[in-house]
C-alpha cells in the first residue's frame, strides 16, 4: 500500500516520487512517463495484496525501485555526495529492493513447494539481508546530524526531541550490527520494522493531520510505510535463533 500510495502521488502530481525518483526536469515527456510509472506503482502495489498476482505484481516493484538506485547515485549522490539527505533515501531504496526481492524469491519458492526452512538460510537471501543491514545502519548518520542541525522544526507532540533522535539513531545501528554479527538477527530486524512504523503513525500522519495536502507528508508517509513493510519481510526470512544446547538437553532433544 506505500508503493500504490507513491503511485498515487505521481499520478495526481504528474510528477515523480520526489527525492526517490530524481529525474531531471528537462527529461523529455517527463510528465508522461512520471504518470506511467505512478500507474506501474499503483497497479503493482495493490497486486501484492492479492496471491493470485502478489508474485508477478512483486517482481514488477522490485525492478522499478531497483531502477531508482542508479538514478540516486548518478543524479543525487554524484552532484553532492556530501549530503547527508541523498545517503539516507539510497539507504531507504536499498531496504525496499532488499523486501521486495527477499519476498519475491520467497513467493516462487512456495508456489513450487520448495522447502522454506532451506531457503531463509540461502546465499541469495543473506545477501539481501547484509545489503539491508548496512543500509539502516546507515540511516542512523542521518539521525545524528538532524538532532543536531534541527531541532528547532521538531513537532510540539514529541518530547525530548534531541535525545529521541540520538535514541532511535542508535537503533538503527543496532540492528544493522546484529543482522551482520547474526546475533539475535530476526528480532532486530523486527524491531527496526516496528520502529519505522512507529516513526510513519506518530510522525508522518499527525503531519498530514495538520496540512493533509501537503505532498511531502503525504510521500514520507508512503515511504514509511513501504519500508516498514521491507523491514518486516527481511525480518521473515531470518531464520529463528536454535535454543541453546543446555536447553535442548533439558527438553529431552
Amino acid at each position: 500500500m506505500g508503493l500504490a500510495g507513491l503511485g498515487v502521488l505521481s499520478v495526481i502530481y504528474h510528477s515523480f516520487a520526489l527525492v526517490w525518483q530524481p529525474v531531471p526536469e528537462a527529461f523529455p515527456h517527463r510528465e508522461l512517463l512520471a504518470t506511467v510509472s505512478g500507474c506501474i506503482l499503483v497497479l503493482g502495489g495493490i497486486g501484492m495484496l492479492f496471491s493470485r498476482s502478489a508474485r508477478w505484481a512483486t517482481l514488477a516493484m522490485a525492478i522499478l525501485v531497483s531502477s531508482w538506485l542508479p538514478l540516486q547515485v548518478g543524479l543525487s549522490l554524484w552532484r553532492s555526495p556530501a549530503e547527508v539527505s541523498a545517503w539516507t533515501t539510497l539507504a531507504e531504496t536499498v531496504i525496499l529492493m532488499a523486501g521486495g526481492w527477499i519476498l519475491f524469491r520467497s513467493l516462487m519458492r512456495e508456489r513450487i513447494g520448495a522447502e522454506p526452512k532451506a531457503d531463509s538460510v540461502s546465499p541469495y537471501n543473506r545477501a539481501f539481508q547484509l545489503a539491508f543491514a548496512a543500509a539502516v545502519s546507515a540511516i542512523c548518520v542521518s539521525h545524528f546530524v538532524f538532532a543536531l542541525s534541527n531541532p528547532a522544526k521538531v513537532p510540539a507532540w514529541i518530547p525530548f526531541y534531541v535525545g529521541l533522535t540520538f535514541l532511535t539513531g542508535v537503533a538503527h545501528l543496532a540492528a544493522g550490527c546484529g543482522i551482520i554479527l547474526r546475533t539475535a538477527a530476526r528480532l532486530a530486524a523486527t524491531l527496526e520494522a516496528t520502529m519505522i512504523g512507529l516513526f510513519a503513525l506518530v510522525l508522518h500522519v499527525p503531519l498530514i493531520a495538520i496540512q493533509p495536502t501537503n505532498r511531502v507528508y503525504w510521500t514520507t508517509l508512503f515511504i514509511a510505510t513501504a519500508c516498514s513493510g521491507g523491514c518486516f519481510v527481511v525480518a521473515s526470512s531470518i531464520p529463528q535463533a536454535s535454543p541453546a544446547p543446555r536447553l535442548r538437553a533439558a527438553s529431552g532433544v
